[in-house]
């Protein structure tokens, strides 16, 4: 999933002009619908610097749960199951099970294909039905890569 989700990215960005980098990779920028668990968290770690390892983290979701993740380039607000989806419009969106107590997306080396400053929104819609409409949303997630 990385691999695609990054080659995804470099085609778009490619011959942008990148934005500085920030010395913090990963942001926290808020939002999210609750559901039974609370408003489900989706956490960046890692340096998002290449050959650098980190994870995806989502908690605070129900036992296995279906969720689909949503990847944009730009931060855009649009109305979603009586919230607000925020990663829009969506580069890639992946459906996976969740565990019993959220799930983890680890990799080993952050790939060194795409240029410092690259934004990268994420936001994670879990299937809940104490939520309103059956959906819960993360917060909505901001990385930018490092040199």
């Amino acid at each position: 999933m990385l691999r695609t989700l990054v080659a995804a990215l470099a085609f778009v960005v490619a011959g942008a002009a990148p934005a500085s980098a920030p010395s913090v990779p990963w942001t926290d920028l808020g939002g999210g619908i609750a559901g039974s668990q609370g408003t489900p968290s989706l956490q960046g770690t890692g340096a998002l610097s290449p050959g650098t390892p980190g994870s995806l983290e989502i908690s605070n979701t129900p036992p296995f749960a279906g969720a689909l993740l949503f990847f944009s380039l730009v931060e855009v607000s649009v109305p979603f199951k009586g919230g607000l989806l925020q990663a829009y419009p969506p580069i890639a969106e992946y459906f996976f099970p969740l565990g019993p107590t959220g799930l983890s997306f680890p990799w080993a080396s952050w790939p060194g294909v795409l240029q410092p400053g690259v934004e990268l929104y994420l936001q994670v819609a879990v299937q809940d039905p104490t939520a309103p409409k059956g959906v819960a949303l993360s917060d909505l997630l901001r990385g930018i890569t490092q040199p």
